[in-house]
């Protein structure tokens, strides 16, 4: 019996990298990648992501904006 292809979700991770590295700064830090800026950028590169992969971006950014907040020198 012939294995299946494992499903590589690799390409969701070059997704986030590209949204996050053209993110906005407010000046106090980093500001979260918006719906606004994944639907630019989905027109713009032909991509069409469904629900799914908008969630998953959205949980790679939550935990970027996490990390982030803690590398934030303290006042």
């Amino acid at each position: 019996m012939d294995e299946p292809e494992p499903i590589s979700h690799g390409y969701l991770l070059d997704w986030f990298w590209r949204l996050s590295n053209r993110r906005a700064s407010t000046g106090f830090g980093f500001s979260p990648i918006g719906y606004e800026a994944i639907a630019a950028w989905a027109r713009l590169c032909g991509e069409d992501p469904e629900p799914w992969e908008i969630e998953a971006i959205e949980r790679m950014d939550d935990a970027f904006m996490t990390e982030a907040a803690k590398q934030k020198p303290k006042e």
